[in-house]
């Protein structure tokens, strides 16, 4: 609890200080001003069903003109929230007792009379609001009803998309089966020419090969080997006749392989062909699942919106039910049996009050402490900022990676610092964590992207890949923020090509990799940024490159743009395996963070969890690194 108070006191002691202060100075000047020696007197009364007790300001302006001048208290009674005692302040005990007795009679008829107008009240009251509930509810039944088609049409339109989402998927697996049999072809035909040209053709060969010139070439040759095989039984292998059909034979062979070579290429080259509109089927098919994948989503949401206004008229005809019964029983409520205000028992004497205010002190003083402790309560209530991993738990419920701190030392990019830095060292542990995540579901590509710009997202995803190369992962960081690129800045890479130059036309996106001077890392750069159309991050070829770079390399970290700054970075969100969400501390409310989070989930991207940049330092941590040995 200690604990928890002095966190709280850390974040907000300017608001208890200033409200503590206040209290003291108040105490203070009370304490200065004692008030004068005064005569109480006392009358009991009882609050019955529907009776309301007056506050002394209204009972002192009812009594009598000679009397408004003393002063009135109304003190509840301990035990029970019923009986009241009206306590009468004067210089003279005779006005005391007078005032206090004045009070409670005013006290009962006012009670009465304000009894009856508030039953009143009630009944006009209620039966207004149930005109009104009633108006809304056929209001809302109304348009329920008109809404009933149109719910309908989206139901249609969710199942027809989701059919022909289904037959895109079949298409796909169609095209890459087609593509597994051409690169199974072409293998096939290159074996068989490593053997052809290994041994001499026999003109059996199986790899289904066929043109005239080949059927043609075999006949002859079959006709030749059994001539040839008649002279071999025959045992006259020495004679003329025997030498003419070998030579024969070998002519006809070397022939056929001719043929063979030249019938085999064109075969490549159709089946290469078949490849290539197989890849251009697929990049098409991609597309259009992509395409309705994001109209299966919208319809979603228009489905989604139907539901507060179902659960809206629910609510609204149980309130009218409620509405109605309460309406009948005021209608059918009896009077009020004996008056709602009863004098129990009027003053009969005053007694003498200290005027000293001498024990008002350390009761003020501890007071001032506990509104000290309420307003840091509150101001803390009321910040809306992302300040703590337990905030980010409370309002966002994902996991935090790491809690990088601010430590004031200027340069906060880890392969500038010493290894064993406290902030190195936190990169480490989240590295860790994060391939742990990568490896157990068997992800290879992670995007690192911020809410809005400004929050760190850039320095972040440059450290965490330092922090897994130095842990001998081969890692692969792309700048995708093509309108504030800064990877080719931090790790000192040419950026006259990189992804924008892909994008633009670009053949292998391997050839614009560049080294790091971290071992195992490597950087594809931005590129001139200059005339890049934003759209190209939403391309097939945006497609293609997270699938070429995750056959290459273990893990690939991509910058990408702010969620709530760029369309594209949605699209990419998705491309990706998963996504670590940067936010910098104090600076996001929970409403963006909130934002951002729906974004995410409206395009189905995956989150392993969220990394808190720039939070207050920890000093009782700091002194924790292990010595470097030199």
């Amino acid at each position: 609890m200690f604990k928890g108070l002095f966190s709280l006191l850390r974040r907000q002691w300017p608001a208890a200080v200033i409200m503590g202060g206040l209290a003291v100075a108040a105490v203070l000047l009370m304490q200065s001003k004692g008030p004068p020696r005064r005569y109480a007197a006392e009358s009991r009364v009882l609050r019955r069903e529907g009776g309301e007790i007056l506050s002394a300001g209204a009972l002192r302006v009812r009594l009598p003109a000679d009397l408004r001048d003393v002063e009135l208290r109304l003190e509840a009674e301990d035990g029970g929230g019923d009986r009241y005692r009206v306590r009468a302040l004067a210089a003279q005990p005779a006005r005391a007792v007078e005032a206090a007795n004045a009070a409670a009679r005013t006290a009962q008829s006012e009670a009465a009379a304000a009894a009856k107008a508030r039953a009143d009240r009630d009944r006009e009251e209620q039966r207004l609001r149930v005109e009104d509930l009633r108006d809304k509810a056929q209001l809302l039944e109304g348009e329920l009803r008109t809404g009933e088609v149109a719910a309908r049409e989206r139901e249609r339109r969710m199942a027809a998309l989701q059919a022909t989402a289904a037959g895109i998927e079949r298409q796909v697996e169609e095209a890459r089966s087609r593509q597994d049999e051409a690169r199974a072809r072409i293998r096939e035909l290159e074996a068989a020419e490593h053997r052809l040209r290994e041994a001499p053709p026999s003109g059996d060969e199986e790899d289904r090969l066929a043109s005239p010139v080949l059927d043609k070439l075999r006949a002859e040759m079959d006709s030749i080997r059994g001539k040839v095989a008649v002279q071999r039984l025959a045992r006259t292998p020495e004679s003329a006749e025997y030498k003419q059909l070998a030579e024969r034979l070998g002519e006809l062979q070397e022939e056929y392989r001719a043929e063979l070579f030249r019938v085999r290429a064109r075969t490549i080259v159709k089946v290469n062909e078949s490849i290539r509109l197989a890849e251009d089927e697929l990049r098409a098919l991609d597309e259009r699942r992509l395409r309705k994948d994001m109209e299966i989503l919208k319809v979603g949401d228009e489905i989604r919106e139907d539901e507060p206004r179902r659960r809206e008229a629910a609510a609204t005809r149980q309130q009218l039910a409620a509405g109605e019964e309460r309406l009948r029983r005021l209608s059918a409520r009896e009077p009020e049996a004996g008056p709602p205000i009863v004098i129990l028992q009027e003053a009969a004497g005053a007694k003498p009050e200290g005027g000293g205010a001498s024990g008002l002190l350390p009761w003020g003083l501890l007071g001032a402490v506990a509104l000290g402790l309420l307003a840091a309560a509150a101001a803390d209530r009321l910040d809306a900022r992302v300040r703590t991993d337990a905030d980010v738990r409370r309002h966002l419920n994902l996991p935090s990676l790491a809690l990088v701190e601010e430590d004031g030392e200027g340069d906060a990019l880890i392969h500038r610092r010493d290894p064993a830095d406290p902030m190195a060292e936190t990169f480490s542990g989240a590295a860790t964590v994060l391939r742990s995540y990568l490896k157990e579901r068997e992800f290879k590509t992670c995007a690192v992207t911020s809410g809005a710009p400004g929050e760190g997202k850039s320095t972040v995803a440059a450290n965490l890949a330092v922090a897994l190369a130095r842990k001998g992962v081969n890692v692969a960081l792309v700048d995708a923020d093509l309108r504030a690129p800064r990877v080719h800045e931090i790790f000192a890479v040419d950026n006259a090509q990189g992804l924008s130059t892909y994008l633009q036309g670009g053949d292998d996106p391997n050839s614009f990799v560049s080294a790091t001077e971290i071992a195992q890392l490597f950087a594809l750069t931005s590129g001139p940024v200059a005339g890049v159309n934003p759209e190209a991050m939403e391309s097939s070829r945006m497609a293609d490159l997270v699938k070429t770079l995750r056959e290459k390399y273990e893990v690939v970290l991509f910058d990408a743009p702010p969620v709530r700054g760029a369309g594209a970075a949605l699209t990419l969100a998705r491309l990706v395996d998963t996504n670590v969400w940067v936010i910098r501390s104090g600076r996001s409310d929970r409403r963006a963070a909130g934002w951002t989070k729906h974004l995410l989930k409206n395009v189905r991207a995956d989150v392993a969890g969220v990394i808190l940049n720039r939070a207050p330092s920890r000093e009782g941590l700091r002194y924790y690194t292990y010595p470097v040995t030199k």
